[in-house]
């Protein structure tokens, strides 16, 4: 999967130094090179593009991750020699989610578990950040975003991957993470919106203007440590076609209000605007939509942006020229606010990129302007693509330490196949 870095945010830290006083508007300036700290990783699974929920929930991280190749007794081998499809795996599902443990100082972090398999993936690191749940329904061969029954255009949907009859595909790959809308003493509770694409080969584009789905999920503080948050559809057409995906881009509740503030852009990617037909169709533009935190399903509650008159209850479509904002080139991404540096910091990948490059723009207020993206740090890119850099704000102890995670694909020896890797990185900045 090649992503346009529908990434998140950032976080976690060790106790190196006092933190930081606040600097007042200020860009964080870099200090040093980027930390590799650990592989991120569920031994049972090979996973694509991770993003994570920017506050903790009960004391964890938790984690939406796309298409997971389910390994036999974590044997990476045997999936890549005997093939996925001819038993050398599982299974695959579109959809997973994880926890991972939080200690006081940042995320626990851990050596490589003697005898744990993907040994290909983690032989270059000295520690692990390990996820953990949802075995009950990966082994299940079934995704922890679950699919309604038309989901593939009138053609009856896989339930674990969504392979249609006529060989496309309908990926219900979250982008964006899901977001804390309540906490009481017994439960948390999120919601999670959703593009529902229609693809074939490559991710060409057979529906350019795909409805979007809100979920809600909720966690029961009691629950055991390995059981994932309960998932419900709220509404499958929540953004109908021809709508922003709004909530899906990117997200961030407001500082200092009760507001939600979700980005949507329009279908597909430039590099990949070709549909089966090979009609061209225009480059993505992104939208803009409020809700307050309390009324994320009550879809009359929801204001949208036109930077030239301001919000407004009227829903535009993508191709509502006088409601596309400027978002300095980046391509999904996370934003957070920042007390030590008095703004909104929005970390991303440029749009289209699969270099794996790290970019930022800020802007004092969630309308904007926010400025054209510009270069923060270089990661390690792997042996090809590299995409869904995802901040991660919710493990950080220090506010000018930050924690990324991306997927790479490494080479496996002796093969021409790559496979999936996810490392943590640590960003210090001034």
């Amino acid at each position: 999967m090649f992503n346009t870095a529908k990434s998140l945010l950032v976080i976690g830290g060790a106790l190196a130094s006092a933190a930081p006083t606040t600097r007042g508007l200020l860009t964080p300036t870099l200090l040093g090179e980027p930390q590799t700290v650990a592989i991120t990783l569920d031994p049972n699974l090979q996973r694509d593009s991770c993003v994570s929920t920017t506050e903790l929930v009960d004391g964890r991280v938790f984690w939406l991750c796309r298409d997971s190749i389910i390994l036999r007794n974590q044997n990476l081998t045997a999936e890549i020699k005997e093939g996925l499809f001819q038993g050398g795996a599982l299974g695959l599902v579109a959809s997973t989610g994880s926890w991972s443990n939080q200690t006081l100082l940042g995320p626990e972090l851990q050596p490589i578990p003697a005898g744990q398999g993907q040994t290909q993936v983690t032989d270059n690191y000295q520690l692990q950040l390990t996820q953990y749940g949802g075995e009950s329904n990966y082994f299940a061969n079934e995704p922890y975003v679950y699919y309604e029954p038309n989901e593939c255009n009138g053609i009856p949907a896989g339930s674990s991957q969504g392979n249609c009859n006529d060989g496309t595909r309908i990926p219900l790959w979250p982008d964006s993470p899901a977001i804390v809308t309540s906490v009481d003493g017994e439960t948390t509770t999120m919601h999670f919106y959703i593009k529902v694409p229609h693809i074939y080969d490559f991710l060409g584009t057979v529906d350019y203007y795909p409805f979007s789905s809100l979920y809600k999920l909720v966690h029961n503080h009691g629950d055991p440590a390995d059981q994932l948050p309960t998932i419900s559809l709220v509404d499958e057409y929540f953004w109908p076609r021809g709508a922003f995906a709004y909530g899906d881009f990117a997200n961030v509740k407001q500082q200092g209000s009760d507001y939600l503030y979700l980005w949507g852009q329009s279908s597909p990617p430039p590099f990949f605007n070709v549909t089966a037909n090979q009609t061209q169709y225009p480059p993505p533009q992104v939208g803009l939509a409020r809700v307050p935190i309390d009324s994320t399903e009550d879809k009359s509650a929801y204001q949208y942006y036109y930077p030239a008159s301001g919000w407004s209850s009227t829903q535009p479509l993508t191709n509502t020229t006088s409601a596309f904002v400027d978002v300095g080139g980046v391509g999904g991404g996370t934003i957070i606010w920042s007390d030590l540096y008095q703004t909104y910091l929005w970390f991303s990948q440029l749009q289209g990129s699969g270099v794996a490059e790290l970019y930022l723009t800020t802007s004092t207020t969630l309308e904007g302007p926010w400025p054209a993206a510009t270069y923060v740090a270089t990661f390690p890119q792997g042996n090809s693509f590299a995409y869904s850099l995802a901040a991660h704000p919710e493990m950080s102890l220090l506010p000018n330490e930050f924690y990324f995670t991306y997927t790479q694909q490494v080479d496996y020896p002796g093969t021409t196949s790559t496979v999936y890797a996810q490392p943590l990185m640590k960003l210090t900045f001034a």
